[in-house]
């Protein structure tokens, strides 16, 4: 498993006026002191998307709940808008699967329940969208493999951290499958070996679901990870 340190410094912009968030950030600051958090704090969202500077933070966190009351299309403007400042941590109360990925699709990187709030989960939290939207620009390890377009390793494992956290609350299984292909001729497997796992790739890809993650680990071997499976049988 690959382990990489968060940068010393990370910006966070905070929008919430709820002082259970604003303690929880608090208490994150404390808890790891070996990351040093610059944080800026506002009340609500409002002027953010008029002109302001984009990426201007490492991570936004976001209260979603007031703004879902309003229904799920103000929600998704707003966290629109809120993208533009760099990746979005949305804390929201308890979704459904659709209303979840409807976030997700207007920009959110991650959600997160309001009873998950907690140091070390918004710590968590932090890492993930510091390697899905900050991984090229802060020499990160790659994400995606250049030969097939797969997650690399460095992202499974992150992604499944996020699997079991989901299913944990879902209280629904995932499964974890290592594929590897063997009897590549000697001569040139670099460059066959690429080849034929680009076609390996394609053909795994096309019969799995859009939740689901296709990796490739050593040079030959895929990793598969199929999430919500609400019986053992189903896997």
């Amino acid at each position: 498993m690959v382990r990489t340190e968060l940068p010393r410094i990370v910006r966070l912009l905070v929008v919430s006026d709820a002082a259970s968030v604003n303690n929880a950030v608090d208490r994150l600051c404390e808890s790891f002191v070996e990351d040093r958090y610059v944080i800026r704090r506002m009340s609500s969202p409002v002027g953010i998307g008029d002109g302001s500077a984009r990426d201007s933070f490492d991570a936004v966190l976001l209260d979603l709940r007031p703004v879902l009351e309003a229904g799920i299309t103000k929600a998704e403007g707003v966290v629109a808008a809120m993208a533009t400042q760099g990746p979005v941590i949305a804390l929201t109360s308890p979704l459904d699967h659709a209303t979840e990925q409807s976030l997700r699709r207007a920009g959110a990187t991650d959600c997160l329940f309001e009873e998950e709030a907690t140091p070390r989960a918004l710590r968590r939290s932090i890492r993930y969208v510091l390697a899905a939207g900050g991984a090229q620009k802060r020499g990160l390890p790659r994400l995606f493999d250049s030969a097939t377009g797969l997650a690399t390793q460095f992202l499974f494992w992150e992604i499944l951290g996020l699997a079991a956290r989901r299913a944990k609350r879902n209280k629904d299984f995932f499964a974890l499958l290592l594929v590897e292909v063997g009897d590549l001729p000697q001569d040139g497997t670099d460059a066959i070996g690429d080849v034929v796992m680009q076609i390996a790739a394609e053909r795994v890809s096309n019969v799995l679901r859009g939740s689901d993650t296709v990796a490739r680990f050593e040079h030959h071997q895929l990793a598969i990870l199929v999430e919500s499976m609400p019986r053992v049988e189903d896997i």
